[in-house]
């Protein structure tokens, strides 16, 4: 049959140039397969799912027992397409050694839409065999913390909040140290966000990374913000407290004698 081949796991899936769905011929349009039964698993890439819609079904769940918890991570990866997210092992960036002789759909060429760092343990990851030192899809792990990280900025709550990491309660002689929080946890920053403001007091101060400033004692507004790659805005606005040692021993003791005493 003459068409185009998507491969999950071990599966080759070929999706026709003139196929049948819902009873009817649809000429020169792809669907995946006219009824979702058997073995096997599949879901479309995102950047395929336009030329699709007409299609019954763009995702497919089959009862392919991989390991001792078949399920869990299956749905996930299929999911995940659904959701946005592309194959793993496709990237530019691609280490080919996690994979002794990969199979040949490793290709290694995606640059575009690349939010996180390369990660073997993503669940959109192919682990096709022993030979590959990854921890992807049918390895019983969920979603990665990056997985998860992707998801997040991708489907943002409806108040967004800035984020960040570090303390905003500190003693005198330290200074504030304060990072963008996607950063932190493996985010291409100039793929995910722009536009970055740190204000302490209404006074401009750090960047993109974030800021490591010296700030003196008292009370003081901190205020960051920064638009996603959609462009939609995010914000924080609160306080940044600054005390002498004996004031600092004091406000972090007092809510660890008051859980104490509820032990």
């Amino acid at each position: 049959m003459n068409g185009e081949e998507i491969y999950e796991g071990d599966i080759r899936v070929v999706i026709p140039k003139t196929s049948v769905d819902g009873g009817a011929a649809v000429s020169g349009k792809q669907c995946p397969l006219k009824q979702n039964k058997g073995w096997g698993s599949f879901g479309i890439f995102p950047d395929g799912l336009k030329p699709r819609r007409h299609c019954e079904f763009t995702l497919k769940l089959g009862d392919d027992p991989w390991n001792a918890e078949p399920y869990r991570n299956h749905t996930l990866h299929e999911f995940g397409h659904s959701l946005g997210l592309a194959h793993e092992h496709i990237r530019h960036d691609f280490d080919p050694t996690v994979c002794d002789g990969a199979v040949k759909y490793f290709t290694g060429g995606k640059k575009d839409g690349l939010l996180t760092l390369y990660d073997p343990q993503s669940v959109m990851h192919y682990s096709p065999g022993p030979q590959c030192r990854v921890i992807g899809n049918y390895a019983r792990n969920g979603f990665s913390e990056k997985d998860k990280l992707v998801l997040h900025m991708m489907y943002p709550e409806n108040a967004r909040v800035a984020e960040f990491f570090g303390k905003t309660v500190i003693e005198d002689t330290e200074q504030l140290w304060l990072v963008f929080d996607w950063r932190r946890r493996g985010a291409i920053v100039e793929n995910v966000a722009s536009g970055f403001q740190w204000k302490i007091d209404g006074k401009p101060v750090g960047d993109k990374d974030g800021l490591d400033v010296k700030v003196p004692p008292g009370r003081h507004m901190l205020e960051f913000s920064y638009n996603d790659y959609l462009n939609r805005p995010y914000a924080y606005k609160g306080t940044v407290r600054v005390l002498s040692r004996q004031d600092f021993v004091k406000t972090i003791a007092a809510p660890i004698a008051a859980r104490a005493a509820l032990q």
